[in-house]
Formats: C-alpha cells, sequence, structure tokens
C-alpha cells in the first residue's frame, strides 16, 4: 500500500520579533492586526459553511492610528486625540480606549461612531464599513515631586501613534520614549501596547 501523503497546510505563518512588528506592518498597507484568540476564530469561521460565502473579518473594526497633539501646561497636559478606525464590516464594534474618564472634554465623531464612557473606562462605538475619525480632547493632570514634573499617560494600543507636545524651546524632556524636538515641539513614539508611558 501506498504510504498516506499529509495533509496539505491550509495557511502559512509567519513570526515575526515584537521589536520588527511596526516595520513589517509598513510593508503590508492592507494588513490587520489581531490577537492569537482572533486569529484563531478567523480561521475556525472561514471553515464553516455560513449564510454568505465571503467570509466575515475576525473583527468588526480596528484602531489604525492614534495622534496626541497638545501642550505642557504647570498643572496639566492639554491634549486632543485623534483616533482612526477603519470598519471592516457593518456589525457594530467597541473598541476599548486607555484615556481615563474623568479627563475627557469635548468629543468630535462622524454620524456613525460614539463614545461610551463610565467610571472605570472610556470605549469607542463604531458601526459600518469605511474610515471613522475621532476626536477628543482632554486634560492629563501633571505630578510634582522633587521638583519635576511628570505626564503619565497609557499608550493607545496601535502600531502607528505619537504624541506631540508644545513645550518652551529652554525646557529639558526626559522619557524613555524616542523623540524628537524641534521649533518648540516635542514628538514623541508611543508603544504599540498598552503600557503606560513617562514624559517628564
Amino acid at each position: 500500500a501506498e504510504p498516506t501523503r499529509p495533509a496539505e497546510p491550509t495557511h502559512r505563518e509567519l513570526w515575526v520579533p515584537e521589536r520588527s512588528l511596526a516595520a513589517a506592518l509598513k510593508t503590508l498597507p492592507k494588513a490587520v492586526l489581531v490577537t492569537r484568540e482572533q486569529f484563531e476564530t478567523l480561521l475556525r469561521d472561514s471553515a464553516t459553511p455560513g449564510e454568505s460565502d465571503a467570509p466575515r473579518p475576525p473583527v468588526p473594526a480596528v484602531l489604525r492610528r492614534a495622534t496626541y497633539t497638545g501642550t505642557l501646561g504647570d498643572q496639566a497636559a492639554l491634549i486632543t486625540a485623534e483616533f482612526i478606525v477603519d470598519g471592516l464590516d457593518d456589525r457594530w464594534s467597541e473598541l476599548p480606549l486607555t484615556l481615563d474618564p474623568r479627563w475627557l472634554g469635548a468629543i468630535t465623531v462622524d454620524g456613525i461612531s460614539a463614545l461610551s464612557a463610565s467610571n472605570d473606562a472610556a470605549t469607542l462605538v463604531v458601526k459600518g464599513v469605511g474610515r471613522h475619525v475621532v476626536r477628543i480632547d482632554f486634560a492629563a493632570p501633571i505630578l510634582q515631586a522633587a521638583g519635576t514634573r511628570t505626564l503619565n499617560l497609557h499608550a493607545p494600543g496601535t502600531v502607528e501613534a505619537s504624541l506631540v507636545l508644545t513645550v518652551p524651546e529652554t525646557a529639558k524632556l526626559e522619557s524613555a520614549l524616542p523623540f524628537t524636538r524641534s521649533q518648540g515641539t516635542a514628538t514623541f513614539a508611543l508603544p504599540t501596547g498598552r503600557d503606560v508611558f513617562q514624559v517628564s
């Protein structure tokens, strides 16, 4: 009898170190970053016949880019956050934000987006295929100790994220994050996770 042939693989997985993830995604402009659980769900659903021939994406929406722009004051940093969200299908989707609800001010959303806030968390709610733009003004407190003022924020949790602060040209800045300074502004590249970062 002929030996049994191994089953043909249904997909191919490429492992990329976390430090190289941002560079790898830039070479794939149509790529969608999902968790391992979401990836496994996509594989499972794609193998199961459904009502439609076209499989649904593993998540209805993804946070594509976040840009924080603001001014570093004495007591607080006044910041405008712009979130770019790509809707992948027509379902409603909730995207948890890392902003403290107590800091929130003015909110600008499109016709099919909203922001839900409780005492513990802020959640962005979007619906529909296409790009959604949401802008949120907030005031993040400045902590003062031993003559040093420190801004603590959580990174928004997306591959493409930045913080641009207007600061006096004579001010000294320190941060573990990479940043550049030019004509009274400092631009920080934010980490891809949701960790806390500091600017002093």
